[in-house]
């Protein structure tokens, strides 16, 4: 196994170097990983040993409508929740006159 961002490795240092060379990767309490390629069978871990994933997507741009920026965080939730790190939504500031009326920041209970 290869380590990622936030493995824990058991690592050897040669005396007089001031690199060291990775012996082994602890195991991982959780890792937030996605499909890797064509292959959906394979998984890239993009970062391990995370307690909190924050999601924010943009809201309001003219192009976007309620049910799309609804779908896009619930993807993203998912993918979130799948994980095992607890998934926060947060909503950047707003830059349209009426923004949707979602709270700022959040953990959602995802079933």
């Amino acid at each position: 196994m290869l380590p990622s961002v936030g493995d824990v490795v058991a690592v050897r240092v040669t005396p007089g170097h001031d690199m060291g060379v990775i012996l082994r990767v602890l195991p991982r309490r959780t890792s937030f990983e996605r499909w890797r390629g064509k292959n959906r069978g394979e998984r890239q871990v993009l970062a391990a040993n995370v307690d909190v994933i924050f999601i924010v997507q943009p809201l309001g741009a003219e192009r976007d409508t309620l049910p799309l920026m609804r779908d896009r965080v619930a993807r993203s939730l998912v993918l979130a929740r799948d994980c095992g790190p607890t998934p926060s939504w947060c909503s950047p500031r707003s830059t349209v006159a009426s923004p949707p009326k979602w709270p700022t920041c959040a953990t959602p209970s995802v079933a």
